[in-house]
Formats: C-alpha cells, sequence, structure tokens
C-alpha cells in the first residue's frame, strides 16, 4: 500500500512539472531512506528546485539483514551447566534465536593440594582433592597420627672404667632433638688384675681369698674378696680333707672327753662368751683339740698343764702367750691361716719338739720360743718377714732352719744359743741385729753372701765351731763381724767396705784362727785388725802404691810382717 501511494506522488509531480513547461534543469534528490534491518530504504525522488516538481521517483531499497551476534553464551563447567548463548541482532538488538542450555560437565581430573606428610612433632594431613577444571575442593582429606620420634645417639655417654661408673647416655629424638628419656648409670668394670698374690681356694681350714694384684689399666692395688669357709667332710669322727678330729682329749688315741664334757666337768675354762678359752686344768694330759667354737685365747692358757699335744682351730686367729709355761707340750698342730703368734707364745716350752707355723704368719716375735731346749724341727712360714728379738735364743737343739725368701729381718739375739750347724740366709734379708748368731756353739757355717745388709754391728760371738764366715757382697761397714772365739781362717772382704772390724783385740781376746784376707782397695783403715794376731797373708785388690796409703795406725809393724799379694784378682 506505501508503494502504490509513492508512486501515485511520483507521477503527480511528474504532470506538475510538464505542465508548468519548466525545463527542470535545477534539481536535486529529495527524501531519500537509508534501509536498515528494521526497514525498507529509499532512493529519493529527484525534483526540479526551480519548479519543485518530481522530475524522477526514487525506488525502494530493500531492508538490511540482520547483523547477527551471540548473546549470553556460558561454558559449561564441571558443576554449572552452560548456555549456547542468544542469537541477537547487534544493529537493533533484537533477539533473532534464543539459546540452548548446555548441560555441565562434571567433575574431570583432580589434583592433591594441602597434604603433608606426618613427623614426630605435628600431624599429617592426607590431603584435599582439588578439580584442576572448577578449581573447587571435591573431597577434604584427612589427619594422619604423628609418627613416633626416632631415637638418636646416646649424647653426654660416659663409658665404665675399673675407677669411675659409666652413663649410658640421654636420648634425644634425631628428627626433632626433643629429649626422650635419661640414660642409667653404669656400674664401675672389674678391675683387670696382673701380679694377683695371696689367691687361695676356700678348705675347711680357711677362708678362700681371691687375691690381692695390681691392676693393669689404673694402677690401683686391690683387696682381694673372702669366700666362706667350707665345711669339714667328716667321717668316723675324722675330717677326710684335713685330717681334724672331734673337739676333745685325747689319750693313746682315743677320746677321752668331748669338749662338752670338758667344759661341764670345768676341765677348761671358758669366758663369758664360750669363745675364749682362759685355761685348762693342770691335770689334763695327752692331746687337747681345741673346739672351733673357741675364737681366742687367754695369756698362758695352757701353762702348767701336762698336755703333750695340742691342736689349735683354724677359727682362732692369734695365740697371745697361750702356750708359755706348757712344760710338757710336745707337739702344736695349727689348722687354718693362723695370723699371729704373739709375745713369748712358747717361751719355756721346754719338751717342745716341732711346730708347723702357717704361711700366713709373717713374723715370729720376740722370745717367740725363747728356752724351748727340746726343740728340733720348725717350719718357717713361706712368707714369713720377721724374725724378731731373741726369738729363737736358747733353741739348742735346733740345728738347722730353712729360711724363705721373703725375710728380711733378724732381730737381735734371734738365734743366739741355738743349736744351728749352719745358716745361709736369703737375699731378702736387708738387716740382722746385734748378736743374732752369738753363742752357737754348732755353728760352722753362716753365710750372708746373698744378703742385701750394708752395714752390721756385733752380728756373732762365741762360735768356737766357726769355720766359714762369707760376708754379704754390698756390705759397706762391719764392726765385730767376726768373734774372735771362731775358727775362721780365711775371709774375703768385698769390694766397697770403708769401715770394718773383726771383734775382740789382741790384749784381751784374740783372734788366733784368720790366717788370710782378701783386702778390698775401698778400705783404707787397718785399725779394725788388731785382734788378727795370726794374719799370716792377704790378697789386697789394689796396687802396692794404694796399699802404701793405708793407715795401719798403730798396727804398722804388725803388718810389715804379713806377706801382700797384690792387684789379687780372685774370688
Amino acid at each position: 500500500m506505501k508503494k502504490g501511494l509513492l508512486l501515485l506522488l511520483i507521477l503527480a509531480v511528474a504532470l506538475t512539472l510538464t505542465a508548468c513547461g519548466c525545463k527542470h534543469e535545477n534539481t536535486e534528490v529529495q527524501g531519500v531512506v537509508e534501509a536498515t534491518c528494521t526497514q525498507e530504504g529509499y532512493t529519493g525522488n529527484t525534483v526540479c528546485v526551480d519548479c519543485d516538481e518530481v522530475v524522477k521517483e526514487g525506488e525502494a531499497i530493500p531492508m538490511l539483514a540482520h547483523t547477527e551476534t551471540v548473546e549470553g553464551a556460558l561454558e559449561a563447567t564441571c558443576t554449572l551447566d552452560g548456555y549456547t548463548g542468544d542469537t541477537v541482532c547487534s544493529v537493533c538488538g533484537a533477539v533473532l534465536s534464543e539459546g540452548e542450555i548446555v548441560p555441565a560437565t562434571g567433575h574431570g581430573e583432580t589434583e592433591l593440594v594441602n597434604d603433608r606428610e606426618p613427623t614426630c612433632e605435628r600431624e599429617g594431613y592426607t590431603g584435599d582433592e582439588l578439580c584442576t577444571l572448577c578449581n573447587t575442593y571435591v573431597s577434604v582429606g584427612e589427619p594422619i597420627e604423628k609418627l613416633p620420634h626416632t631415637p638418636g645417639e646416646p649424647q653426654n655417654a660416659v663409658e665404665a672404667t675399673c675407677t669411675q661408673e659409666g652413663y649410658t647416655g640421654n636420648i634425644y629424638c634425631a628428627v626433632c632433638g626433643e629429649w626422650l628419656e635419661n640414660g642409667e648409670d653404669i656400674p664401675r668394670v672389674p678391675h683387670t688384675l696382673e701380679n694377683v698374690t695371696g689367691a687361695r681356694e676356700a678348705s675347711c681350714t680357711r677362708e678362700g681369698y681371691t687375691g690381692t694384684g695390681t691392676c693393669s689399666v689404673c694402677g690401683e692395688v686391690v683387696e682381694g674378696e673372702t669366700s666362706p669357709r667350707l665345711e669339714h667332710t667328716m667321717v668316723d669322727g675324722v675330717c677326710s680333707v684335713c685330717g681334724w678330729e672331734e673337739p676333745g682329749l685325747y689319750v693313746d688315741g682315743e677320746l677321752e672327753m668331748a669338749w662338752d664334757e670338758l667344759a661341764a666337768g670345768g676341765y677348761i675354762e671358758l669366758g663369758d662368751d664360750g669363745a675364749t678359752l682362759k685355761g685348762v686344768h693342770e691335770g689334763l694330759y695327752g692331746r687337747l683339740v681345741v673346739s672351733e667354737a673357741v675364737t681366742a685365747y687367754g695369756n698362758v692358757a695352757f701353762n702348767g698343764s701336762q698336755l703333750e699335744e695340742i691342736w689349735s682351730p683354724c677359727t682362732v686367729p692369734e695365740t697371745n702367750g697361750a702356750f708359755g709355761g706348757a712344760r710338757e707340750l710336745k707337739t702344736v698342730r695349727f689348722f687354718g691361716d693362723l695370723q699371729e703368734l704373739n709375745y713369748a707364745c712358747f717361751r719355756n716350752c721346754e719338751k717342745l719338739e716341732s711346730v708347723v707355723i702357717p704361711d700366713s704368719v709373717r713374723t715370729i716375735p720376740d722370745q717367740c720360743f725363747a728356752g724351748c731346749a727340746a726343740l728340733t724341727s720348725v717350719t718357717l712360714p713361706a712368707n714369713l718377714e720377721i724374725i724378731d728379738t731373741d726369738a729363737f735364743s736358747g733353741t739348742a737343739s735346733l740345728a738347722h732352719l730353712d729360711f724363705p725368701e721373703t725375710l728380711t729381718e733378724i732381730g737381735g739375739g734371734a738365734f743366739s744359743g741355738s743349736g744351728l750347724v749352719e745358716a745361709v740366709l736369703p737375699a731378702s734379708v736387708e738387716e740382722i741385729g746385734m748378736n743374732a748368731f752369738r753363742n752357737c756353739p754348732s755353728l760352722v757355717r753362716l753365710d750372708l753372701s746373698q744378703t742385701a745388709v750394708t752395714s752390721m754391728y756385733d752380728p756373732c760371738g762365741d762360735l768356737p765351731a766357726l769355720t766359714e764366715l762369707l760376708l754379704p757382697h754390698g756390705l759397706e761397714s762391719g764392726d765385730g763381724v767376726l768373734p774372735y772365739v771362731a775358727q775362721v781362717e780365711a775371709l774375703t772382704i768385698p769390694e766397697g767396705v770403708t769401715e770394718f772390724s773383726i771383734g775382740g783385740n789382741a790384749s784381751f781376746y784374740p783372734n788366733e784362727a784368720l790366717k788370710s784376707v782378701v783386702w778390698p782397695v775401698s778400705l783404707k783403715d787397718a785399725s779394725g785388725f788388731d785382734a788378727a794376731v795370726a794374719l799370716e797373708t792377704i790378697y789386697y785388690r789394689g796396687s802396692e802404691l794404694e796399699w802404701s796409703l793405708i793407715d795401719f795406725g798403730s798396727l804398722a809393724e804388725r803388718f810389715a810382717g804379713v806377706n801382700v799379694v797384690f792387684d789379687y784378682e780372685g774370688e
């Protein structure tokens, strides 16, 4: 309809122009309409400017096509639906077509986040699952328990030694360093002993002892430990191991009265505690076996008794003066480790014949066997160190003794009046007292050569049978060394002696036996030989010049008649 109206208008304009006779030389286009996507366009009419006549009508221009664009499109995710979007003209905004819903895709791949390993300090976590598409947590993790601590090497550990306790050290976690537990003390390790002495097995007569030794690690001297004494193995009243018999009084080998009977009858006197034997009845005779219930003797406990033999139990550690004055006593037998013989403990036991002294005894004390005229056999302890003053004085029947290598000291008068025939002293002897070997009528040989004695003063005297005297090899000074009553013809004085006297003097106590002397260069004074009235030869270890420098004093004339062999190198 619109097109029709437009044509009519154009026709009317053309008729007007024709009618007016205008040539329409000056024209313009009017009524131009641009075509859009919502309306047609029009090229416009050509109109004479002069007469306004439509010279030429325009033409309709078809509507333009819409300019399509998609709006509202939404990409589908794993949790939300998407949308294809509406088709809309970008010029006029008209919705040309509606879009469609795109279903959600669902979660795709996931990754583990926030996970962590457990340690001994904190819990762990399994981690959350996170969708890699939507960055949404798909699942939540769970906690993982803390790990146990990892104990590390002990700290502050101290190794145990034989001088100090050790320590295992404190334990800390090797990962986090947290304290876990304290260490423990470690007992000292045993000493590593060497040069062990005194070790012994326990027996029925003595306790055992592990021995005393020196630790090779720390140098400490370690005392041993004791173990209990064993029980006797009694068979028919006699111990099959040590020979111990049932305590009591024996006559001709038969048990006449048991110990309890002796006590009940008042034949033995015990202390209030029953452990000290204070005395025995003077009428008792035969052999007395003292009970092991006794642990001590009273002083002179056996004085005046008629007992011929006494068995002393291992329970009595020392003798006191118990045996002194037991004039019929012939034998004493000690069981076990007697620790100490006391002063004069056997003095004047006139019929005592034999004694075995246990090795545990270290000292034969003053006057221990003084006056024991019948004593013929004494076994000295293997560990003996000292024979004290007058210990064996008056033992006229004692002809021989074996001296142990542990002996260090012989006291004054120790063997005065003894019956020794020969005495050979060991290298361990360091001291010999005055008159130690005085008035021994049977002593033929006295060998002191191996001893460590350096000085002596009158060690001998009145030895009428002495023919050989060997002096200590390390002697430095000796006064009155050779008794004037002796038969020693030859004497060797060791090199190193600076002072020496043979004893006696020419006026009152001349020595008429000594014929020769081996003289050391170190002895430069001859005055000590005043009593040597029979001296014939001197074997001098030095030169003639050195001999001429000796101080002879008042003895010069006598020595002028002695034959001197110079530069002597013999024994």
